[in-house]
């Protein structure tokens, strides 16, 4: 490429499979949409001279699956924003080096990125936010380090990261800390993002939404007696999980917040003395027996849809007033006897599984 190319612009090289390899040439600015898009045959890109680099534009690298080696941005000194999609299944990249003036990162930027072993983003000063999924399903990942500078980040950036191990975030961060190998966000107590070495600390008061998800190689948890409430889909598919106990301050459980963990054969809530409402057991079908607490006023829909081995579900002696609907915002509907734990766990599996369950 001459030495005075300022751009490359949209969709130039998409497509062309039997391009092997580029170095960019210190003038260029911006690299734009789709530019290299689905390029199977790219194998390595020299950036390290792009030192008037400001931007990479959204899908600029998507589907290069033939990228290999480390992705070297460092000596792009003047880049500021990586787009959507920009390196999204580059699954042959093993590492990369991002510079001090990054502020942002893009939806899905390195999605399916499974040769990363680790991300350490601890020199990008200026690095202000993450988007959603940005490093989705990146499974060979153990590590992330995060910079001071963050202070957004979606719940859904590190979602799929199965072989994570270590959670860190760089001191004097005003937003989030890094504690018992968890992202905290700190003033409101949530736990953010989990893995399979995390142990919640005692004050954190809400485990967030996706905060555990796909984290298959987490086996048990200790939930802290300060919680009061886990997101929608926080231990979504975490099949390895073997058993929970719930604190009796909890109050409230998310939809599918355990959705598809198969390991889990039992939940004892009658010690949940404050739980009133959850729609979280989605596709457990290891799950047998579940005992529900006197507190409990409903129970969402599918709440319990394909438990195939559900055999008994007890609601507490002399519970009355329960009936089912498929509004969630009705007052009233088709009274149900909760009586029988093996009629209860049939129609919590069949009859009723779409219903909400509510008691007056």
């Amino acid at each position: 490429m001459p030495d005075t190319l300022k751009s490359i612009g949209e969709a130039a090289f998409y497509g062309c499979t039997n391009l092997a390899s580029i170095t960019f040439p210190s003038s260029l600015t911006v690299i734009g949409e789709g530019a290299f898009e689905s390029c199977s045959g790219l194998t390595s890109v020299d950036l390290s001279g792009c030192t008037n680099l400001t931007g990479i534009r959204k899908y600029a690298f998507y589907l290069c699956r033939g990228l290999t080696g480390e992705l070297n941005l460092g000596e792009c000194t003047r880049l500021t924003s990586i787009g959507d999609f920009a390196f999204e299944f580059c699954n042959g990249l093993k590492s990369i080096t991002l510079p001090s003036s990054l502020t942002s990162i893009g939806l899905e930027a390195f999605n399916g990125c499974s040769g990363f072993t680790s991300i350490n983003l601890s020199e990008c000063a200026s690095l202000t936010r993450i988007r959603d999924r940005a490093f989705r399903d990146c499974s060979s990942l153990t590590s992330i380090t995060l910079p001071s500078s963050l202070i957004r980040i979606s719940s859904t950036t590190f979602n799929g990261c199965s072989g994570l191990e270590s959670i860190t975030v760089e001191k004097d961060n005003p937003v989030f800390h890094s504690e018992g190998t968890c992202l905290i966000e700190t003033e409101s107590k949530t736990l953010v993002l989990g893995c399979k070495n995390s142990s919640i600390p005692s004050y954190i008061t809400s485990i967030g939404e996706y905060a555990f998800q796909y984290c298959d190689s987490l086996t048990s948890i200790a939930l802290p007696d300060s919680l009061t409430s886990i997101g929608g889909y926080a231990f979504y598919g975490c099949s390895g999980l073997t058993g929970i106990t719930l604190p009796s301050s909890l109050t409230s459980i998310g939809s599918s917040a355990f959705y598809s963990c198969s390991g889990l054969t039992s939940i004892d809530f009658s010690n949940c003395t404050s739980l009133t409402s959850y729609g979280a057991f989605w596709d457990c079908k290891g799950l047998t027996s579940i005992t529900l607490p006197e507190s409990l006023t409903s129970i969402g829909g599918y709440a319990f849809y394909n438990c195939s081995a559900l055999k008994s579900v007890v609601f507490p002696e002399g519970s009355t007033g329960w009936y089912v609907t498929q509004d969630e915002t009705a007052t009233s509907g088709t009274s149900v006897s909760v009586t029988n734990s093996s009629t209860n766990a049939r129609n919590l599996t069949g009859k009723y599984f779409t219903y909400y369950w509510k008691r007056g």
